[in-house]
This record gives C-alpha cells, sequence and structure tokens, in this order.
C-alpha cells in the first residue's frame, strides 16, 4: 500500500508523521510542525538542477538551489547567491562578488567561487566533463575564473547579451558533494536552498525539510514540502477540496470553474508561459519534407483545442514564445501567422511528395491533457487527408526515445520560463540542429546561425530584428509547431497564505506560510 492510500485509509495526517518511513520520522514528529502538502501529476525525472528539464523535478530543485540570479513570480530579476549585479568593466567581461556565509545542505560548509566555477563548468563541459543540455545557453561563455574566495570572473567570446538570463538556469551545487557522490547526485542532491532534500519514492513522493541554516533569516516559514505524485487529476482535486493536501500544480481545466466555487479554496490563475508543441523529426519521412509538416501545422485548428480541451484556460500560440518575451514585448506586424486554414493545408499535402495523404505515429505523455488535444487534431488533420496515430507512453521513455531520434513526431509541452525570460530561451531548447529535431538542412543552420547572433547582440532595437529573421525562418520551415499557451494554475485551500502563482508556474515555497 503506497503512503498516500495509508493515510486516507488511517486519517494520519502529513504534518504527524511526515512520512511513513523510519528516516522522516526522525526529522519531523511533531505535530505543530507547517508541512505543505502538494499534489503534483507526474514524478521528477532527476534533481541535479543541471540536467533537470520536468516540470516536476524543476519545481523540486527551484527549492534545493540558487543561482548567482534569479526571478521573483512576476518575472523580475534579482541578485541572490550574488551581493549584486555583476560588475562590466566591457562588453564580454562580468565580475561577480558572492554572498559571504553561504552554507550548502548536509554540511558540506560554505559556497565559494570555486563551487561556482565548477558548476557552470561541469555544465559547459569543461575538460573531461561531458557536458548538460544547458551548455547551449553557454556557448558564447569563454572562461570561468574564481579571483578570490568570493569573487568569479566570466569572459565571454563575444558580447552575451542574455549572460543574467543564463546565471538565473545555471544554480549552483556543491563541487564537493557532486564529486563525492558521482551519479548518485541526482537522487541525493545538494544546494544552498530554503530546503533540503530528505527522501525521494518513485512514483509516490518527494519529501524537503527546512533549512535551518539558509543565508536569509526566517525563510523558509515552512517546517517542510511533502510532494505527492498523483496522476490521476480527479483523486487530485478531490484531495485538495477534502483537505487530503493543501495545494495542487497545474489545475485540470475542467476543474477550473468547480474550484473556483469551492469555499475554502483558492485558485491561481495568469496567463501563462507553458506552450503545447508538435515535433517534428525532419530527418524522417514524412516530416524530411516540408510541406507535410506544413500540411499538419495548418490543419491545426487552436481555438478549438484552446475552447474544447482547456476551457478557455489556453490562448493559441503564434511562436514558441509569448509577445512579452520579444526584445521588443511585441511581434512582427509582418510575421507569418500559422493558423486553422484546411484549403492552405490541403494545398501543402498536394506539394509534397505525399498528395494522396499519409499516416505518422505522435508520441505524447500518456497522462494529463495531451491525448485529448492530439484526439481534436487527429479529427482536424483527418479532414484533410492525414492519418495520424496516437501513442501515450510514460513521460521519460518518450523523451528517451526522443534523444536517440527514434520518433516521427512528439506531442509534449515547454515551459522554457523555467529557465529564464529571454526571448532566446524557449528557442534554444529545440531549434539548433544538435538538438533532437534533426534540423539539419540548409534552413536549420541558418535559423541556428540567427540565433546565436541574436544572443551575442546587446542591442535591443537590433535584437528585435534579427530574431525576426530568425522566426521568418521557422515559421516558413515549422521543424516544430506551436499550439496553444496554457495559463499558470494554482489551488489551494486558504490556511496556506503568502503564495503567488508565478509565470512560468514554478513554485516559491519558501515564502508560503501555512495557518
Amino acid at each position: 500500500m503506497k503512503r498516500r492510500e495509508f493515510l486516507k485509509t488511517t486519517g494520519v495526517t502529513a504534518a504527524a508523521l511526515f512520512a511513513g518511513d523510519v528516516l522522516f520520522s526522525r526529522v519531523v514528529t511533531a505535530q505543530d510542525k507547517k508541512i505543505l502538502q502538494v499534489a503534483v501529476s507526474s514524478d521528477a525525472w532527476n534533481l541535479d538542477v543541471r540536467k533537470g528539464t520536468d516540470v516536476t523535478g524543476l519545481n523540486i530543485c527551484k527549492q534545493l538551489y540558487n543561482g548567482l540570479m534569479n526571478y521573483d513570480p512576476d518575472g523580475n530579476m534579482f541578485a541572490d547567491l550574488a551581493e549584486a549585479a555583476p560588475e562590466q568593466p566591457d562588453d564580454v567581461t562580468y565580475i561577480f562578488k558572492l554572498r559571504k556565509g553561504v552554507q550548502f545542505h548536509g554540511g558540506y560548509g560554505e559556497m565559494t567561487a570555486e563551487d561556482v566555477v565548477y558548476s557552470f563548468d561541469t555544465i559547459r563541459g569543461v575538460g573531461d566533463q561531458k557536458g548538460t543540455f544547458l551548455s547551449l545557453w553557454l556557448r558564447p561563455l569563454d572562461k570561468a575564473e574564481a579571483i578570490d574566495s568570493h569573487t568569479v570572473k566570466f569572459t565571454m567570446k563575444s558580447p552575451y547579451g542574455d549572460f543574467l538570463d543564463a546565471c538565473t538556469l545555471c544554480k549552483i551545487v556543491s563541487k564537493n558533494a557532486s564529486e563525492e557522490r558521482g551519479k548518485d547526485f541526482t537522487r541525493q542532491p545538494i544546494g544552498t536552498g530554503p530546503f533540503e532534500f530528505v527522501e525521494w519514492v518513485k512514483d509516490d513522493h518527494i519529501t524537503l525539510k527546512r533549512f535551518d541554516d539558509y543565508f536569509t533569516e526566517g525563510v523558509p516559514s515552512l517546517d517542510g514540502v511533502y510532494v505527492q505524485i498523483i496522476p490521476d487529476d480527479t483523486v487530485k482535486v478531490t484531495n485538495l477540496i477534502t483537505g487530503q493536501v493543501d495545494m495542487i500544480k497545474e489545475i485540470p481545466p475542467r476543474n477550473l470553474a468547480q474550484l473556483k466555487q469551492t469555499p475554502g479554496i483558492v485558485v491561481g490563475q495568469r496567463t501563462g508561459t507553458q506552450c503545447e508543441q508538435l515535433y517534428f523529426n525532419c530527418a524522417v519521412e514524412p516530416f524530411n519534407d516540408v510541406n507535410a509538416r506544413r500540411a499538419v501545422s495548418y490543419a491545426i485548428d487552436r481555438e478549438s483545442i484552446a475552447e474544447k480541451v482547456f476551457f478557455g484556460m489556453a490562448q493559441p500560440a503564434k511562436a514558441m514564445l509569448t509577445e512579452e518575451q520579444m526584445p521588443l514585448k511585441k511581434f512582427s506586424d509582418d510575421m507569418v501567422n500559422v493558423n486553422y486554414d484546411p484549403e492552405k493545408a490541403k494545398g501543402f499535402l498536394k506539394a509534397s511528395s505525399m498528395p494522396d495523404g499519409f499516416e505518422f505515429t505522435c508520441m505524447t505523455t500518456g497522462q494529463g491533457w495531451f491525448v485529448e488535444q492530439l484526439t481534436v487534431m487527429q479529427a482536424n488533420l483527418a479532414e484533410v487527408g492525414i492519418t495520424m496515430h496516437i501513442e501515450p507512453m510514460e513521460k521519460s521513455v518518450m523523451f528517451g526515445k526522443m534523444r536517440e531520434g527514434d520518433y516521427t513526431a512528439v506531442y509534449e509541452d515547454l515551459n522554457a520560463a523555467y529557465f529564464g525570460y529571454g526571448a532566446a530561451t524557449p528557442a534554444l531548447f529545440y531549434t539548433p540542429p544538435e538538438r533532437w529535431l534533426n534540423w539539419k538542412d540548409d534552413a536549420g543552420y541558418a535559423a541556428d546561425e540567427l540565433l546565436q547572433k541574436f544572443v551575442t547582440t546587446l542591442d535591443v532595437n537590433e535584437g528585435q530584428v534579427i530574431f525576426n529573421q530568425f522566426l521568418d525562418i521557422v515559421l516558413d520551415q515549422l521543424p516544430y509547431t506551436q499550439v496553444v499557451f496554457v495559463d499558470s494554475t494554482d489551488a489551494w485551500k486558504d490556511s496556506v497564505t503568502d503564495y503567488k502563482t508565478s509565470l512560468p508556474n514554478d513554485s516559491m515555497w519558501w515564502n508560503t506560510k501555512l495557518g
């Protein structure tokens, strides 16, 4: 019997036990401890912040680690492990003064410049390090140096307008802990964050406790967070209404109105940055043919998906980023609009190498709203002569296949604002030719060249021009197509205070209080 089933049966609360295991009973046993119980839909993949890309893992990592810089719930940047914004003696140099006395979890001592350099170098893959996908954000970085124990100097190969944004996503790990734990670090993470890791039971729960030596006095207010993995939306909502959890992440759209009308429940909702996207493998049939990609993209009724699947809790997407993420906060007036146009889709199909139609299989996550969206698309595509088969599967298995190129199409979401708000951030996830879309034709390389030019451009007006040119290629060639942006939503009991739903729907539980 899983722990949450045991609690339902016995009526024992997480505030009393916090976990049904010996380990955590030694950490928190008092009845008056403030333990926030949060329900999420899927398990984390790993808790090494340098490697994580999944929503649950990123939410947990927000509690465990700090970056040199960070964002508040409204997307405003602030100095975190750095004392202040860096000195910039020239366009390619950034000098950070670090907070003194910042402690790592688990007795690993004070954070120093050596840990910062190590974190950035392991992300980049310096020396014999393999590097991680976050290295895409650090390609302009030439060198990271520890000037003294609390001063770090970064030197760019060329000007990099988004480097401070990169400093929010590249969190700092303990060099000693990482080297000591090796591959086990992903399940035994050590950071400087307001909460420290206690345990992780796969597909059941992740437990965090308050870090008493956190560098900000009075933070966090909570004694701990208990994150329950509940894939079933009905169970998740019911557990909130009946008081078995304090908060749920990502409200199921069909339950939004219900929760807004439920006494004692608070709903947080705001325009979000989570984009639902259809990814094509540009190296295999039929999507090595640009007209096949165009035919599918123009056949999708985005308005219908926003209404039927999300009950209005989503907006049709125009690109891989929102208009507010553009350098000048606006799209070009003449930007290509990939909207629902069945006749145009039929024209692209006729111009393709498969004018009589084709079929393909699309993998997707086997939980949540993904299959519902694809079911609408399936009907849209059938109307223009294209057959799509839907193959739901476990998320990590799906992404493993995607990394290996073992797929034709994938439908998933991306909330790149978990990492940063810069225009390049969502584009860097999938657009570069070395990424999973295998977009390695002349257009793909041209788009990547523009993307790299953009990230090294400091002038915002020039950056807008370059990014518009980049979007012109992407929206014409469509190596992937965006469908809707989903609103950021959370729901919580009114005993939870000082919590705010953020733009990317990540969680800043260190500010949260529990009555």
